[in-house]
């Protein structure tokens, strides 16, 4: 959502996107002033964007897209972009896939057909950085070469992993750099934590990577032996599929249960619920995985 070339988009009509973020704005109930000082942008530029007078640069679409908690570039590209519209929609693909350990179609061949052929330099950059990142996922890979291979992920727009934490990030940056705390799991945990608590505290709670971060987080607290953060970061992450009337992640109610059996509470249910969900969705990988566990504890706690 960010760095892309001011001159590559043409005969756009303003007023789409100026109806949108005024919409926006107004449903997040924040005024132009408040907004113009957030975003230091002077309030008249807002005022003019909102009225179609004045067309954004794609520096301002991202401050006021990181504020307003939507992607009004993507918003602006849909409309007039053949390639992003191909990339946006491979990209979400994979994630879906990756997310729920699922195999690939010819998703990684567009990504790289579309990185060789396109002639905008901001989906060309954006295609190195996801095939970066599915790089990273090699099984054989150390965790230091992991860890590489995500850092120049992350940085290939611009240098954000040094002092990430003043840098503004997208998702998938963001679920770049959960993946690069991974990393540090059992080696440097005061990074790891730190990584992953930066990720955590940055993340939105309508985002899809919501949930994920929070199993994430909860495993680390559990590594490091401080379980008391573990049931609200669980039962939040389990409440963001509830509300939205969706089955829960079953590794949540692995990581539940996990924590429970280690304070010495009745985790069963919780490992039922896990086995159960990730059977219907035919995830034998999990259901193997859980199973194993259940006939450990069970032999190990009777």
């Amino acid at each position: 959502m960010v760095h892309l070339e001011e001159n590559i988009l043409k005969n756009y009509d303003l007023t789409i996107l100026a109806k949108k973020i005024k919409e926006v704005r107004k449903n997040r109930k924040i005024s132009q002033l408040d907004l113009s000082i957030e975003a230091n942008i002077d309030r008249k530029t807002i005022s003019r964007i909102e009225n179609g007078i004045n067309e954004p640069s794609f520096s301002t679409l991202y401050k006021i897209s990181y504020i307003l908690n939507h992607d009004f570039i993507k918003d602006y590209l849909n409309s007039s972009l053949k390639d992003y519209l191909i990339f946006n929609e491979t990209f979400e693909k994979i994630i879906d896939k990756v997310e729920n350990k699922l195999p690939f179609d010819d998703e990684e061949k567009i990504i790289i057909y579309l990185k060789d052929f396109t002639d905008i330099e901001f989906i060309k950059t954006s295609c190195k950085q996801v095939i970066l990142f599915l790089k990273s996922m090699n099984e054989d890979l150390s965790k230091s070469e992991e860890r590489e291979i995500l850092i120049k992920a992350l940085n290939s727009f611009t240098n954000k992993y040094d002092n990430f934490k003043i840098q503004s990030f997208s998702i998938f940056e963001l679920r770049i750099l959960m993946d690069i705390g991974m990393t540090y799991a059992n080696i440097d945990n005061k990074k790891y934590l730190d990584l992953l608590n930066f990720v955590y505290d940055n993340t939105n709670k309508d985002s899809s990577l919501y949930p994920i971060i929070s199993i994430n987080l909860a495993s680390a607290y559990i590594i490091v032996e401080d379980y008391d953060k573990c049931p609200e970061i669980i039962n939040d992450a389990i409440s963001y599929f509830l509300i939205r009337n969706k089955i829960p992640n079953p590794i949540l109610y692995f990581t539940r249960a996990l924590y429970k059996r280690l304070k010495n509470m009745d985790y069963k249910e919780d490992y039922d619920k896990a086995i159960l969900i990730a059977s219907l969705a035919k995830n034998y990988n999990l259901i193997n995985k859980f199973e194993q566990a259940k006939s450990y504890y069970e032999k190990y706690n009777t």
